[in-house]
């Protein structure tokens, strides 16, 4: 099993020095004066207490150059709220002792900072690392494509632009240069699109909106109002004319969009699918080009690779990717045997929770800070099983494996493994963590909800009256606590 470590030792692991006698490269021992692994899964309940699977919380407690390129870095690299106490102390299997102090700082601006780990690109999109993120890279000693893409909260016009562009420049190069396979590698991704990949495949991505008094009354409003002033606005979400039925026809009007009968007392939309033409048409009124490249990867010859941090937009690629073929493989977890899943967060659009929503007497349905809390607003369905909200899905990945040192400081290698053990050598997958009948497109296994703990819950469903709205994004913090930038990394030696 995988050991804990502190990232500055990685040249001591690397060179072979963990086990002499001058400069040895020792595992972490406790933290606090708790043993590393149990103060490492409370550390994942109280830093990502909002989010379903807790072997994905794992991965986000250490350093990830895929994750900080696209902005987001461990707590114990910077957290945006007291941790309740101010040391922050260290012990080695060797004995040595070091102790650390949480410390305030301003964020700083890194956009322009490439990582190490990434070898030289066969693509790169216009302004990397100033809003935009896609770069390309060839394995040629397999044939293998890969195709980065750490996040798609593309910042700035030409980021905008050039995305599509990239995807259509790296899969014709891709041809032309004779690849076999491609990897996705979407280590903390948060978005995707399917039809850059498949452009004659037109996704299900099908939703059923919750409808509170409030919401119903947006969509009257919205179904009067001038209909293609509305339709130019993409996010129109209570307008009619934004979706697609069932079986991919227009609705009429708003009150077809309706579903009469209730969900736990809660009322719903019937199935709402994406209307991709009429978002491209939006997207060619802004000049951002959306004709997308010829296929040329079979679903057969495309692997995910995530470290369960897909979420929001993400997970919703990542399940259109899986219905049409794709396997899932998982880098990471916690350190112990079995399979994990390869999306981890609730698998649809959420909204705040205002703090102003809960009763005055401030008791609340949820744990934790109120302002961090998020509440469901639609639940992602497969075109199979309309009755089952994906959030209530537990779905592992194909394979899953342990990052090495080698993985981290140069991802060929990273890449190059994840596509062995899918394609060539199952024996390099984690123990246990392959052939499970929930790794396939029609799972109906159940999962609680918010249950962080490293089991399988069961079913529960929290009613909730709100009113007013709240912003998902949350903003910037204008200060970060960090713990003197301690990283640390799980590692397979």
């Amino acid at each position: 099993m995988p050991e804990i470590f502190v990232s500055s030792d990685m040249d001591l692991i690397l060179t072979g020095t963990r086990n002499t006698t001058t400069k040895p490269a020792s595992a972490v021992k406790t933290i606090n004066g708790k043993p590393a692994v149990e103060y490492m899964t409370q550390a994942a309940k109280d830093f990502f207490r909002s989010f379903i699977d807790s072997q994905a919380d794992w991965n986000q407690l250490f350093s990830n150059s895929a994750a900080e390129n696209s902005g987001s870095h461990s707590p114990f690299e910077a957290v945006s709220y007291y941790p309740g106490y101010t040391n922050f102390t260290l012990t080695f299997t060797n004995g040595t002792t070091v102790t650390e102090e949480w410390t305030a700082a301003t964020l700083s601006d890194f956009t322009d900072v490439m990582n190490a780990p990434y070898p030289a690109p066969a693509a790169v999109q216009e302004v990397l690392g100033a809003g935009g993120f896609i770069t390309g890279y060839f394995l040629n000693r397999s044939s293998t494509a890969v195709l980065s893409l750490p996040s798609f909260h593309f910042e700035g016009e030409i980021a905008q632009l050039t995305a599509a562009s990239t995807i259509a420049e790296f899969l014709a190069k891709c041809k032309a240069g004779g690849m076999k396979r491609l990897v996705i590698d979407l280590q903390a991704n948060g978005g995707g699109l399917i039809d850059a990949l498949f452009p004659t495949t037109m996704p299900f991505a099908g939703s059923q909106l919750r409808l509170p008094p409030s919401a119903e009354l947006m969509g009257l409003t919205r179904g009067s109002a001038n209909a293609s002033m509305v339709a130019q606005n993409v996010s129109a979400t209570y307008y009619y004319g934004t979706y697609l039925n069932f079986e991919g026809k227009g609705f009429p009007n708003w009150p077809s969009v309706i579903n009469q009968q209730t969900q736990k007392g809660d009322k719903f939309t019937n199935t709402l699918r994406v209307n991709f033409t009429k978002t491209d048409q939006v997207l060619e009124a802004q000049g951002i080009n959306t004709q997308r490249a010829p296929q040329y990867f079979a679903a057969k010859d495309i692997l995910l690779l995530t470290d369960g941090r897909c979420s929001s937009t993400c997970a919703i690629f990542a399940e259109e990717m899986h219905q049409v073929g794709v396997k899932i493989v998982v880098a990471g977890g916690r350190p112990e045997p079995g399979p994990m899943q390869g999306v981890r967060s609730i698998r649809e659009i959420n909204s705040s929770l205002p703090a102003s929503c809960f009763p005055a007497n401030g008791s609340s349905p949820f744990s934790g800070d109120a302002k961090s809390n998020v509440i469901n607003l639609r639940n992602q369905i497969r075109k199979s099983q309309q009755d089952v909200p994906l959030h209530f899905v537990y779905q592992t990945a194909e394979c899953r494996f342990f990052y090495t040192a080698k993985m981290l400081t140069d991802y060929s290698v990273l890449w190059q493994y994840a596509a062995d053990a899918l394609w060539s050598n199952q024996g390099l997958c984690a123990q246990g963590s392959t052939n499970h009948t929930s790794s396939g497109i029609n799972v109906t296994t159940i999962t609680g909800v918010g249950k962080n703990d490293g089991t399988n819950g069961t079913t529960s469903t929290t009613n909730v009256s709100f009113t007013g709205s709240g912003n998902s994004n949350g903003g910037l913090n204008a200060a970060l606590l960090s713990g003197a930038m301690v990283c640390f990394a799980l590692l397979l030696l």
